[in-house]
């Protein structure tokens, strides 16, 4: 599970985009976070969020792309490219049409939610299965999403809605807030948003549960870019009491 948030230019404080996410994913992995600056001849240079070992994750890049992501499932997979080195291909992008077709030029061999913003303007979720994608994009307002599908094209194939089911109250959660939210939105709006407990312990920052036995998954951290300044920000921990750090390319 995860919940992720992204603010266009009209609604962002200072006229930014802002995006951010909680990571909600096994309480094991906190300690094998990483933030790593990637700088590469020819290419975007990348500061991005992943688990030590991978290639790709969460981040943006010096051409103003950034990308979170969502678990989604139909149920299946194929032989074909991993989610992470799409994200990658998502973070070497210098354009909107560029991040597109790293997804839908490529054989996928699962599913996914790529929540992509960039500092051009164009803010959008990717949803996509081994045999189909579609593009929601915004038109001016704000874009959240969980860890269901919103496309009819794949909604109806759906597998993680039945095991996740706390996707459907953190979204409600986060509908509930922007409409609350008038005002301008930045980091700290976005951090107090990934810090809720309604229906703790599934909330958008989501705890351990005492009552499951064996490993738990948890909000590993919560993360927020300003898309616009090529910064980004994480928790050590929970939204709610963890540290925040700041980077920058």
């Amino acid at each position: 599970a995860c919940s992720c948030i992204i603010i266009p230019e009209g609604r962002g404080k200072n006229g930014h985009v802002f995006m951010g996410q909680t990571w909600d994913w096994m309480a094991s992995a906190r300690q094998n976070s990483v933030v790593l600056k990637v700088h590469q001849e020819g290419e975007p240079s990348i500061l991005m969020i992943c688990e030590a070992g991978m290639v790709g994750g969460k981040g943006l890049n010096s051409e103003g792309i950034s990308i979170c992501l969502n678990a989604t499932s139909v149920g299946k997979g194929k032989i074909g490219v991993p989610l992470h080195l799409m994200m990658r291909k998502v973070l070497d992008s210098s354009l909107a049409t560029e991040a597109i077709k790293a997804v839908s030029m490529l054989p996928r061999a699962g599913s996914g939610a790529f929540n992509i913003a960039t500092r051009s303007g164009f803010e959008m979720v990717i949803e996509f299965s081994p045999d189909q994608f579609d593009v929601i994009m915004s038109q001016g307002q704000p874009l959240i999403h969980t860890n269901h599908y919103l496309s009819p094209l794949i909604a109806s194939q759906d597998k993680a809605k039945s095991f996740i089911p706390s996707t459907f109250t953190r979204y409600n959660t986060m509908e509930k807030w922007l409409k609350k939210h008038g005002g301008r939105i930045g980091e700290k709006e976005i951090f107090k948003l990934l810090s809720n407990h309604d229906n703790y312990p599934e909330s958008i920052c989501y705890h351990e549960d005492p009552r499951i036995s064996g490993e738990r998954y948890c909000s590993v951290y919560a993360m927020v870019m300003d898309v616009t300044a090529g910064k980004l920000w994480v928790t050590d921990g929970y939204p709610c009491e963890g540290k925040v750090s700041e980077y920058r390319l």
